[in-house]
């Protein structure tokens, strides 16, 4: 945390710039992942990329055994904070990717998925497989 976004440390009583660091003891079956880029979107990225699966092993504890995901939904914003318009992206039991735009369905891949910056990712654990 750097820069507008500093602590306040306890002992020297001034800002500094500081890391943070969560451990998971324990992976839920579904992870949702909120991305918020602050005020009027002020911190977003022009891009944000990610992948179609998402490996936790190192953010878990030693003892957590589930720590790898598959992305199953993506929602996206398109606009600014006081106005815009959302978009969905959904994988379906066959693994092939639907976008939902108010009342239109299409079918797509994941570079269209990927296309836009993410306001959340929906990911559903996969028991027992690791990435190779």
């Amino acid at each position: 945390m750097i820069g507008d976004n500093q602590c306040y440390c306890q002992n020297c009583k001034g800002l500094r710039d500081a890391t943070t660091k969560s451990i998971i003891h324990f992976t839920p079956p579904y992870l949702i992942i909120n991305i918020d880029y602050g005020k009027n979107k002020k911190y977003q990225p022009s891009k944000v990329e990610f992948g179609e699966r998402i490996d936790l092993h190192g953010f878990t504890s030693k003892n957590c055994t589930n720590k790898t995901y598959e992305l199953v939904a993506v929602s996206t914003h398109i606009g600014n904070s006081n106005s815009g318009h959302y978009i969905a992206y959904c994988k379906d039991k066959n693994n092939e990717w639907h976008k939902f735009n108010d009342s239109s369905h299409s079918k797509c891949d994941f570079n269209e998925v990927n296309s836009y910056s993410p306001s959340f990712l929906i990911l559903r654990r996969i028991d027992g497989l690791e990435f190779e």
